[in-house]
């Protein structure tokens, strides 16, 4: 096997990119699902992001995986 190049982020760099990736999406979603292993806890905290700036009546499905 090839070499394996890991990158650690800390909580702080999860936050960051979820925050950037809200701001380029934020009133395009109507759809938030996680992929199990690891993607379930990102979508929740995104999901956090959604519920917290929701904006009247826009709907949100979620998915459980």
């Amino acid at each position: 096997m090839g070499d394996i190049n890991k990158v650690y982020l800390t909580w702080e760099d999860v936050n960051l990119l979820l925050d950037n990736l809200y701001q380029q999406v934020k009133g395009n979603v109507n759809l938030v699902t996680g992929i199990p292993r690891g993607g379930t806890l990102l979508a929740i905290l995104f999901l956090i992001d959604l519920i917290l700036n929701i904006q009247d009546g826009q709907v949100i499905t979620i998915l459980k995986c």
